[in-house]
């Protein structure tokens, strides 16, 4: 398979067994039998799109996805960090411009002064601060359980701990936690049919983050508060305030990743132990353990499935030419579950001593930046979830969001015993 346009041939070939473009293969979950082919078979896979000019390599190898995530001179973020180059241009030309300016898609200083920026928000300290009111948080959420049996753990358990952590960074009210909710499904689900009919609904859910962004961002330059609008609202890089685009953004972000993450991790977890009993009750009786075991937890989960790069010039990976300009995609799930580094993979295993060599939250300089906090989420509420019902048992599979970006669940009734 030679990668259009380009002028080599690929070191590894295979059959088209695998179609990434294909969303409904991600409507179980990661598609682990596929991505354990490809690192057996192709673990750099050219990906075929049309129109041609817009296909990509596929990483599926832990090694390679390191080795291009530590060098962001040689692979770069700033020609998107989805596969699908029109990921945000279907949805209009200000949305797409907005997204370019995000961390995510951002490189060298402008990402770094950005992220500068906000670091102090984001810090293991400012994480600490905040332990006691998460709990606070927690035991509300719980509290509420008394007397269910059956409940669903994403509506009931994990959607609102995020929504209450970021509502307090930020510097908004709780009572706008409903809407901030309903514009996550919509973003991040938009090729979701449960949450858009189409991607203009989507759009409208990125037009109202804005509106809502620009609102708060005018009140902070007028009345500065101790909290991360604020910060933003009022923050210069080079002496300039930032741009319309960059705020946008910004906000976007937080609202979407801000929360869909932890949400993930969070319901993914108790998917995971409930599929290993014998690893719940090791948490259970050594909740004290719950640090290692977050990090092996987020390793078998893997709530985010890909990011994007892109060559920034001719650059080889264990020796498959990549020529400038190409894009390279990046299988977090499948490298977390790479024999190479984790010895069965597939295994849930609290014993684990490279568990926080996993790449859940990405790697190198563009490492999710609250990946702090997601980290504090899952680890209070499972402590405190199980100690009120260890013995919990799913009464249905989880239903997965319509995603090859979110590794996300909609949905995952469970008994409360």
């Amino acid at each position: 398979m030679k990668a259009p346009g380009s002028k080599y041939s690929p070191l590894y070939s295979a059959e088209d067994f695998f179609d990434f473009s294909d969303l409904d293969q991600f409507c179980a979950g990661h598609p682990y039998t596929a991505y354990e082919r490809l690192r057996k078979e192709a673990p750099i896979y050219w990906q075929s799109v049309e129109p041609p000019g817009r296909g990509y390599w596929i990483l599926s190898r832990y090694s390679d996805i390191q080795y291009v995530s530590r060098n962001p001179q040689l692979f770069v973020s700033g020609q998107g960090f989805k596969a699908s180059d029109d990921s945000y241009e279907r949805m209009g030309l200000d949305i797409d411009s907005a997204m370019r300016r995000i961390l995510l898609a951002t490189d060298g200083a402008e990402h770094a002064d950005f992220r500068q920026i906000l670091q102090p928000y984001f810090s293991l300290k400012t994480a600490k601060s905040m332990e006691a009111d998460m709990r606070k948080y927690v035991t509300g959420i719980l509290d509420r359980l008394d007397g269910k049996k059956s409940i669903d753990a994403v509506r009931d358990v994990a959607i609102e701990l995020p929504i209450l952590v970021l509502c307090n960074i930020l510097g908004v009210p709780e009572s706008d936690q409903s809407r901030i909710l309903n514009w996550t499904n919509r973003m991040v689900g938009v090729d979701d049919p449960d949450f858009n009919a189409s991607p203009q609904q989507a759009a409208a859910a990125f037009r109202e983050v804005f509106d809502y962004g620009r609102e708060l961002v005018r009140d902070r330059q007028l009345n500065p508060q101790n909290d991360l609008i604020s910060l933003v609202a009022n923050a210069k890089i080079n002496g300039k305030p930032l741009e319309a685009s960059q705020t946008d953004g910004f906000f976007v972000l937080m609202v979407g990743a801000g929360n869909e993450t932890s949400r993930n991790s969070i319901t993914g977890s108790l998917h995971a132990l409930s599929l290993f009993p014998e690893m719940r009750r090791k948490l259970v009786e050594n909740s004290d353990g719950i640090k290692t075991s977050v990090e092996e937890l987020l390793r078998h989960i893997s709530p985010v499935i890909h990011m994007r790069r892109t060559a920034a010039d001719d650059v080889v990976i264990s020796g498959q030419k990549i020529a400038a300009g190409e894009k390279v995609v990046l299988l977090y799930g499948s490298a977390n579950r790479d024999p190479e580094v984790f010895p069965e993979p597939n295994k849930l295993d609290f014993q684990r001593s490279n568990a926080n060599s996993q790449i859940a939250f990405g790697h190198g300089i563009h490492l999710c930046l609250g990946a702090m906090f997601a980290r504090m989420e899952v680890g209070i509420m499972l402590q405190e979830f199980l100690k009120r019902y260890a013995d919990y048992e799913l009464e249905a599979e989880p239903a997965y969001l319509r995603s090859h970006f979110v590794h996300g669940i909609k949905s995952m009734p469970i008994r409360l015993n």
